[in-house]
């Protein structure tokens, strides 16, 4: 009984669920793992940090997909910054 105290809980905690644009391409979290090179603990951080807004999915909401436009936008941003922002 204690138990699902805490499954409501964290539930609520869970930021609200963001919606795709229109005809946008939706990732599983293990694409986004691959085109970033990280593993997914630290995909979740990037989640707790704001860098990505996960779409939730199904009636519990545990399954999770990613815009496919944000995580280019994503990567596109870090390889301009580590360019020095020239477009060259």
């Amino acid at each position: 009984m204690h138990r699902n105290k805490k499954r409501v809980a964290s539930q609520r905690k869970r930021a609200p669920a963001s919606r795709p644009r229109r005809g946008a391409r939706l990732l599983r979290k293990q694409e986004v793992c691959a085109r970033l090179s990280v593993s997914n603990s630290s995909l979740y951080r990037m989640i707790a940090a704001g860098q990505f807004t996960p779409i939730r999915l199904g009636p519990t909401c545990r399954s999770i997909r990613f815009d496919e436009s944000e995580v280019d936008a994503f990567i596109a941003a870090r390889v301009a910054a580590r360019d020095g922002g020239s477009d060259a």
